[in-house]
Protein backbone atom coordinates (compact mmCIF):
# COMPACT_ATOMS: atom_id res chain seq x y z
CA UNK A 1 0.00 0.00 0.00
CA UNK A 2 1.49 3.50 -0.78
CA UNK A 3 1.79 6.13 1.72
CA UNK A 4 -1.12 8.84 1.64
CA UNK A 5 -0.13 12.53 1.93
CA UNK A 6 -2.46 15.41 2.20
CA UNK A 7 -2.47 19.55 1.07
CA UNK A 8 -4.59 22.09 2.62
CA UNK A 9 -4.18 24.70 -0.61
CA UNK A 10 -4.75 28.16 0.45
CA UNK A 11 -3.82 29.55 -2.98
CA UNK A 12 -4.18 29.42 -5.92
CA UNK A 13 -8.04 28.98 -4.72
CA UNK A 14 -11.08 30.82 -5.67
CA UNK A 15 -13.16 33.46 -3.28
CA UNK A 16 -16.89 33.96 -4.01
CA UNK A 17 -16.42 35.99 -7.50
CA UNK A 18 -14.38 33.17 -8.85
CA UNK A 19 -11.41 35.17 -8.16
CA UNK A 20 -8.06 33.61 -7.97
CA UNK A 21 -7.42 35.06 -4.08
CA UNK A 22 -4.67 33.67 -0.92
CA UNK A 23 -6.94 32.54 1.57
CA UNK A 24 -6.54 32.90 5.75
CA UNK A 25 -5.16 29.58 7.21
CA UNK A 26 -8.21 28.28 10.10
CA UNK A 27 -5.82 27.03 13.24
CA UNK A 28 -9.20 25.15 14.08
CA UNK A 29 -8.44 23.14 10.10
CA UNK A 30 -4.45 22.76 11.35
CA UNK A 31 -5.68 21.26 14.80
CA UNK A 32 -8.60 19.16 13.16
CA UNK A 33 -6.86 18.17 10.03
CA UNK A 34 -4.04 16.72 11.98
CA UNK A 35 -6.16 15.19 14.47
CA UNK A 36 -7.61 13.00 11.70
CA UNK A 37 -3.96 12.54 9.63
CA UNK A 38 -3.35 10.97 13.04
CA UNK A 39 -5.97 8.57 13.28
CA UNK A 40 -5.63 7.13 10.03
CA UNK A 41 -1.87 6.97 9.67
CA UNK A 42 -1.71 10.20 7.10
CA UNK A 43 2.37 10.38 6.60
CA UNK A 44 2.50 13.90 6.14
CA UNK A 45 0.04 17.47 5.81
CA UNK A 46 1.64 20.34 4.01
CA UNK A 47 -0.70 23.70 4.63
CA UNK A 48 0.18 25.50 1.73
CA UNK A 49 0.30 29.56 1.78
CA UNK A 50 2.17 31.74 -0.06
CA UNK A 51 1.82 34.39 2.63
CA UNK A 52 4.55 34.84 5.58
CA UNK A 53 2.33 36.05 8.05
CA UNK A 54 0.12 32.67 7.71
CA UNK A 55 3.18 30.81 8.09
CA UNK A 56 4.37 32.56 11.25
CA UNK A 57 1.02 32.18 12.73
CA UNK A 58 1.00 28.63 11.91
CA UNK A 59 4.61 27.99 13.39
CA UNK A 60 3.63 29.87 16.16
CA UNK A 61 0.64 27.50 16.92
CA UNK A 62 3.18 24.39 16.17
CA UNK A 63 5.46 25.63 18.53
CA UNK A 64 3.34 25.67 20.95
CA UNK A 65 1.93 22.29 21.01
CA UNK A 66 4.75 20.74 19.94
CA UNK A 67 7.34 22.45 22.55
CA UNK A 68 5.46 24.70 24.71
CA UNK A 69 2.87 24.50 27.23
CA UNK A 70 0.44 22.77 24.89
CA UNK A 71 2.92 19.62 24.56
CA UNK A 72 2.92 19.38 28.40
CA UNK A 73 -0.41 19.81 28.56
CA UNK A 74 -1.82 17.74 26.18
CA UNK A 75 0.78 15.41 24.68
CA UNK A 76 -1.90 13.32 22.44
CA UNK A 77 -2.15 16.94 20.36
CA UNK A 78 1.42 17.02 20.53
CA UNK A 79 1.75 13.50 18.50
CA UNK A 80 -1.18 14.62 15.97
CA UNK A 81 0.33 18.40 15.20
CA UNK A 82 3.79 16.60 14.22
CA UNK A 83 2.04 15.44 11.28
CA UNK A 84 1.90 19.32 9.82
CA UNK A 85 4.12 20.92 7.86
CA UNK A 86 4.11 24.09 5.84
CA UNK A 87 4.89 24.70 2.30
CA UNK A 88 4.38 27.58 0.07
CA UNK A 89 3.41 26.42 -2.84
CA UNK A 90 2.47 23.22 -4.48
CA UNK A 91 5.79 21.98 -6.54
CA UNK A 92 7.52 22.24 -3.18
CA UNK A 93 5.34 19.99 -1.59
CA UNK A 94 5.72 17.37 -4.39
CA UNK A 95 9.87 17.57 -4.35
CA UNK A 96 9.49 16.78 -0.43
CA UNK A 97 6.89 14.30 -1.30
CA UNK A 98 9.35 12.61 -3.71
CA UNK A 99 12.59 12.92 -1.76
CA UNK A 100 10.94 11.57 1.00
CA UNK A 101 9.83 8.73 -0.66
CA UNK A 102 11.44 8.03 -3.16
CA UNK A 103 9.03 8.26 -5.92
CA UNK A 104 6.97 11.13 -7.55
CA UNK A 105 3.34 11.03 -5.78
CA UNK A 106 0.47 10.67 -7.49
CA UNK A 107 -1.33 13.69 -7.48
CA UNK A 108 -5.62 13.60 -7.05
CA UNK A 109 -7.71 17.21 -7.06
CA UNK A 110 -10.75 16.93 -4.09
CA UNK A 111 -13.51 19.54 -5.51
CA UNK A 112 -16.84 20.04 -4.91
CA UNK A 113 -18.26 20.27 -8.50
CA UNK A 114 -18.06 17.82 -11.26
CA UNK A 115 -14.82 18.49 -14.21
CA UNK A 116 -14.16 15.67 -15.71
CA UNK A 117 -11.64 12.81 -15.15
CA UNK A 118 -13.61 11.96 -11.90
CA UNK A 119 -12.46 9.01 -10.16
CA UNK A 120 -14.30 7.47 -7.60
CA UNK A 121 -13.65 6.82 -3.99
CA UNK A 122 -13.74 3.20 -4.18
CA UNK A 123 -11.37 3.29 -7.21
CA UNK A 124 -9.25 5.49 -5.46
CA UNK A 125 -8.85 3.35 -2.65
CA UNK A 126 -8.70 0.08 -4.30
CA UNK A 127 -5.47 1.78 -6.42
CA UNK A 128 -3.80 2.90 -3.08
CA UNK A 129 -4.26 -0.67 -1.41
CA UNK A 130 -2.66 -2.17 -4.31
CA UNK A 131 -0.02 0.36 -5.45
CA UNK A 132 3.45 1.18 -3.80
CA UNK A 133 3.51 4.91 -4.95
CA UNK A 134 2.44 7.58 -2.60
CA UNK A 135 -0.51 9.29 -3.20
CA UNK A 136 -0.66 13.17 -2.13
CA UNK A 137 -4.67 14.26 -1.84
CA UNK A 138 -5.20 17.70 -2.39
CA UNK A 139 -7.86 20.34 -0.45
CA UNK A 140 -9.15 23.55 -1.82
CA UNK A 141 -10.00 26.46 0.87
CA UNK A 142 -12.26 29.05 0.07
CA UNK A 143 -14.37 28.37 -2.80
CA UNK A 144 -11.85 25.40 -3.99
CA UNK A 145 -9.35 25.02 -6.00
CA UNK A 146 -8.40 26.79 -9.06
CA UNK A 147 -8.67 24.91 -12.31
CA UNK A 148 -5.19 25.85 -12.85
CA UNK A 149 -4.24 22.99 -9.91
CA UNK A 150 -7.06 20.77 -10.78
CA UNK A 151 -6.06 20.27 -14.79
CA UNK A 152 -1.87 19.42 -13.33
CA UNK A 153 -3.15 16.68 -11.08
CA UNK A 154 -3.64 13.18 -12.48
CA UNK A 155 -6.72 12.65 -11.62
CA UNK A 156 -9.71 14.21 -9.89
CA UNK A 157 -11.84 12.73 -7.52
CA UNK A 158 -15.61 12.89 -7.50
CA UNK A 159 -17.29 15.30 -4.67
CA UNK A 160 -18.91 14.45 -1.77
CA UNK A 161 -22.67 15.04 -2.25
CA UNK A 162 -25.12 14.75 0.02
CA UNK A 163 -29.04 14.71 -0.26
CA UNK A 164 -29.51 18.19 -0.42
CA UNK A 165 -28.59 20.74 -3.31
CA UNK A 166 -26.26 22.75 -0.74
CA UNK A 167 -22.77 21.53 -1.40
CA UNK A 168 -20.15 24.05 0.80
CA UNK A 169 -18.29 22.11 3.43
CA UNK A 170 -15.87 22.82 5.76
CA UNK A 171 -12.34 21.87 4.42
CA UNK A 172 -11.65 19.49 7.68
CA UNK A 173 -15.14 18.13 7.25
CA UNK A 174 -14.09 17.30 3.68
CA UNK A 175 -10.78 15.69 4.74
CA UNK A 176 -12.70 13.50 7.50
CA UNK A 177 -14.94 12.44 4.76
CA UNK A 178 -12.44 11.34 1.94
CA UNK A 179 -9.72 9.98 4.38
CA UNK A 180 -12.43 7.75 5.78
CA UNK A 181 -13.99 6.41 2.34
CA UNK A 182 -9.95 6.04 1.33
CA UNK A 183 -8.31 4.23 4.64
CA UNK A 184 -11.67 3.31 6.65
CA UNK A 185 -12.59 0.04 7.88
CA UNK A 186 -15.37 -1.51 6.10
CA UNK A 187 -18.17 -3.75 6.85
CA UNK A 188 -19.96 -6.55 5.45
CA UNK A 189 -23.05 -8.17 6.62
CA UNK A 190 -26.61 -9.22 5.96
CA UNK A 191 -29.78 -7.37 6.63
CA UNK A 192 -33.04 -8.32 8.00
CA UNK A 193 -34.19 -9.04 4.94
CA UNK A 194 -31.06 -10.96 3.77
CA UNK A 195 -29.90 -8.85 1.46
CA UNK A 196 -25.67 -8.41 1.85
CA UNK A 197 -24.26 -5.43 1.73
CA UNK A 198 -20.87 -3.78 1.94
CA UNK A 199 -20.38 -0.04 4.12
CA UNK A 200 -17.53 2.07 5.13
Amino acid sequence: MGSLYLAILHYPVYDLQRKIVPTTVTTLDVHDTARIARTYGIAKVFIVTPLQSQHALVQRLLTHWREGAGARLKPTRKEALETIDLSYELPDVVRRVTDREGSRPRTVATHANRLGREMTAGACRVLLQKDDRPMLLLFGTGCGLARSVVDETDFSLEPIEGPTEWNHLPVRAAVAIMVDRLLGRQEEGTDESGNHYAAR
